[in-house]
């Protein structure tokens, strides 16, 4: 009994040294002590490192663990709800623009099932951005519902490259309806720009 007493002083003792010290950020989220943001997104130019691109995107953000070692995502979480970036090289190279348009589905199909979604509209677009280099320019836009449709979500996936490799992107936003379809939101998912 003293042994579990003195246990449980260490940790309480601990968790208050950490959560009124200077610990970094992650450090708190990962200790589910770090609040989300409130009031309006500020959106700034995110570049992230050896990626070759940029995007608006508020902060801070958090780069968030996947289960691909080739994809990386970043999030930024918000009371009303979230923006994620999602990058990474595609899987398959050389790619008939057919088959490089069923990747293209698969991956925003992925993304749309981790968020719970349901999909209310699709359409096709492309992207006009400069890079000479790229062979492949094509994309999804896809809106819909998450889980109880109280919550929507807007996303954005893009398959960009050339024959000897291409590179996913996804911008996503999800939460309540008026911070999905906020001015910020838009400039979010229609901010990516390739770095040549």
């Amino acid at each position: 009994m003293k042994h579990l007493r003195s246990t449980l002083l260490v940790t309480l003792s601990v968790a208050t040294v950490l959560s009124t010290s200077g610990c970094t950020r992650a450090f708190r989220n990962v200790l589910g002590m770090q609040a989300p943001a409130g009031g309006t997104p500020q959106l700034e130019t995110f570049k992230p490192k050896h990626a070759g691109f940029q995007v608006n995107m508020p902060g801070p953000r958090d780069e968030v663990a996947t289960d691909d070692i080739m994809k990386r995502k970043y999030l930024y979480k918000h009371e009303s709800g979230t923006y994620e970036l999602i990058f990474g090289l595609a899987h398959g190279t050389l790619m008939t623009p057919e088959q490089s348009k069923t990747g293209l589905d698969e991956i925003t199909a992925s993304i749309v099932k981790s968020i719970d979604g349901k999909v209310s509209t699709t359409k096709p677009i492309e992207y006009y951005g400069s890079s000479d280099r790229a062979t492949t320019r094509i994309g999804n836009e896809v809106e819909g519902t998450i889980g109880n449709d109280q919550s929507v979500f807007r996303l954005r996936t893009y398959l960009i490259g050339t024959t000897s490799g291409k590179t996913s992107y996804a911008l996503v936003v999800t939460g309540k309806p008026a911070f999905v379809k906020s001015n910020e939101a838009d400039r979010f998912i229609s901010s990516l720009t390739l770095l040549d």
